[in-house]
C-alpha cells in the first residue's frame, strides 16, 4: 500500500512536538519555582538516567517501524540487510502479523529488564546524590518515574506500529493526548505541594495514556484489527526467525542510539561529577532548550521517514530525491530560526522568571552548535537506515568515544567546565561524521548539495503555493 504524507500528518507532527515542548518548557518555570536548585538538578538526573533506560529499546523501535513499512508496502519477505523490492503494493498481512507478535514479545522482555535495573542500581544511585533529609522524597519520586519509564519503553511499540503503516496523524494524536494528561496532572500535583514526586507521577500518567490511545488508534486504522484477525497464517517464520532477521540491524541501530546518547544526554551525567547540582541544572536546561529546537526542526524529516522507505522499496528515485531535499532544507532553516528566537526571546523570559538562574550566551550558542552538528548529520545517516543499511555504526562508536575522552580532558586537565564538555563533542563529530555522510549520500543520489538545497527550496515554495 502506498504511503503518502499529507498536510494533516505534518500539522499533527508539529502539534505533537509543540505539546512535548509545552510539557518540557511550560513546566520548566514551575520546576524552577517549586523545586530547590538541588531538586532541579536531581530532576534532570532522573531524565538522563531515564534516557539510559530507554536505550534498552536498543534500536528495535526504529528497525521494527522500518520493517513494518516494508510489509505495508507489499514486501513478501524481510531481509537482514538491504530490502526485497516490491512488485506488488498489496499489504502482506500474514507477514505483518508475525512481525507484530515478535515485536510485542521482545518489548515485554526489554521493559521488564529495564524495570529491574531501575529499581535496584538506579535507586541506589539516586540515594547517593541526596542528603538524608531528602532521601525518601527522592526514592518515592524515582519509584514513580521509573515505572513511567517502564510503561514508555514497553508500549513504545505502538509508535513503531503506527508510523510503520504511515498513520502519522494517529501516532501523534496518541502522543498529544497523553502529553495533555501529563501536563494537567503535573500542574495539579505541583500546586498541591507534591514537588518532584508530583512531577514523577505526571510522567507515569503519560505512559498510561499513551498505551490506551496507541492501542485504540492502531487496531482501528484501515481496519487493521479485523484484517489481522482474518489473516491466514501463511508465514512459517517463527518469532525467533524474525528476531534474528531484525537483530542484524537492530543492534546496530542500538549502538547508534547509545552513541547519540553519549554525545548529548550523557554529558549531563558527566557534568554532575565536575559541577555542582545547580550548575548541572543550568547546563541541563541549555541542553533541553536547544534539543527542543532541534527536535522541532527535525520533525518534518522524521514525519517523512515512512514515505522515504516506501519510495525506496518501490524504486521511485525522483520522489525520494524531492522528499529528501525538501526535508533537509527545511530542517536547516527551522533550526537556526528557532535558535535565534530562543536567544532573543527565550533566555530573557527565563531570566525574568528567576534572575539568579542565568544561562550565558556562550553556553547557549555552544549547545546550539553541538545540537546542529549532531542532528544535521542524522538527516544524512537516516537516508541509509531507510534503505536498511546501518553502515555508519563504526564511525559513530569511534566519534562518541573520542568526544567523551576530549570532554573529560578539557574538563579535568584544562578546567574548561561546560565549554570543554561541549567542545569535545563538537570536535569529535567534525572530524568525520559531519562531512563524510553528507558527501556519500549526495554521491549515491547523484545530486550535489547545492542541487539538493535548490530542489528543497523549490519544493517548499510549490507546497506553500498550494
Amino acid at each position: 500500500m502506498n504511503i503518502s504524507i499529507k498536510k494533516r500528518d505534518v500539522l499533527w507532527s508539529y502539534g505533537s512536538m509543540a505539546l512535548t515542548m509545552a510539557v518540557n518548557l511550560l513546566l520548566l518555570p514551575l520546576y524552577i519555582y517549586f523545586f530547590s536548585p538541588d531538586m532541579v538538578g536531581l530532576w534532570y538526573v532522573f531524565i538522563s538516567i531515564g534516557s539510559i533506560a530507554l536505550l534498552f529499546d536498543f534500536g528495535f523501535s526504529i528497525t521494527f517501524a522500518r520493517n513494518i513499512t516494508y510489509c505495508w508496502s507489499g514486501a513478501q519477505e524481510l531481509k537482514a540487510k538491504h530490502v526485497a523490492f516490491s512488485e506488488s503494493k498489496e499489504v502482506n498481512f500474514s507477514l505483518l502479523k508475525a512481525v507484530l507478535k515478535a515485536c510485542q514479545s521482545i518489548y515485554a522482555i526489554l521493559g521488564s529488564s529495564a524495570l529491574v535495573l531501575m529499581y535496584t542500581l538506579g535507586m541506589y544511585y539516586i540515594g547517593s546524590l541526596v542528603g538524608p533529609n531528602s532521601r525518601w522524597e527522592a526514592y518515592i519520586a524515582w519509584a514513580a518515574y521509573g515505572f513511567g519509564i517502564f510503561l514508555n519503553l514497553y508500549y513504545s511499540y505502538y509508535i513503531s506500529f503506527l508510523r510503520g503503516v504511515g498513520a502519522i496523524t494517529l501516532a501523534n494524536k496518541s502522543i498529544v493526548y497523553a502529553r495533555l494528561l501529563q501536563m494537567v496532572f503535573t500542574i495539579i500535583l505541583l500546586l498541591l505541594g507534591f514537588g518532584i514526586i508530583g512531577a514523577s507521577i505526571g510522567y507515569l500518567i503519560y505512559g498510561l495514556g499513551f498505551k490506551l490511545f496507541g492501542h485504540r488508534y492502531f487496531y482501528k486504522y484501515e481496519h487493521i484489527g479485523e484484517k489481522l484477525r482474518a489473516a491466514i497464517n501463511l508465514v512459517t517464520t517463527s518469532t525467533a526467525d524474525i528476531f534474528r532477521t531484525i537483530w542484524y540491524n537492530a543492534w546496530r541501530d542500538g549502538i547508534v542510539s547509545i552513541s547519540n546518547y553519549i554525545s548529548t544526554q550523557a554529558t549531563i551525567i558527566i557534568s554532575s561529577f565536575y559541577l555542582s547540582l545547580a550548575q548541572t541544572g543550568m547546563y541541563s536546561i541549555a541542553i533541553q532548550l536547544t534539543t527542543a529546537v532541534a527536535v522541532v526542526a527535525s520533525t518534518l524529516y522524521n514525519t517523512y521517514q515512512p514515505a522515504f522507505q516506501n519510495a525506496y522499496i518501490t524504486k521511485d528515485q525522483p520522489r525520494l530525491r524531492e522528499l529528501f531535499s525538501f526535508s533537509v532544507t527545511l530542517f536547516i532553516v527551522i533550526y537556526w530560526v528557532g535558535i535565534f528566537g530562543l536567544w532573543l526571546v527565550g533566555l530573557p523570559l527565563l531570566n525574568m522568571i528567576k534572575p539568579n538562574f542565568v544561562i550565558s550566551d556562550t553556553v547557549l550558542w555552544g549547545a546550539s552548535i553541538m545540537q546542529f552538528v549532531i542532528y544535521y548529520r542524522n538527516c544524512y545517516t537516516s537516508y541509509f537506515s531507510c534503505t536498511n543499511r546501518i553502515i555508519y555504526v563504526k564511525s559513530f562508536i569511534l566519534s562518541s568515544a573520542i568526544g567523551l575522552v576530549l570532554s573529560l580532558v578539557f574538563m579535568e586537565l584544562f578546567d574548561l567546565g561546560i565549554l570543554g564538555l561541549l567542545g569535545g563533542i563538537i570536535l569529535s563529530q567534525l572530524m568525520y561524521n559531519s562531512w563524510y555522510w553528507p558527501y556519500k549520500t549526495h554521491k549515491e543520489m547523484e545530486m550535489s548539495w547545492i542541487e539538493s538545497i535548490v530542489k528543497g527550496i523549490e519544493s517548499a515554495l510549490s507546497k506553500v503555493k498550494r
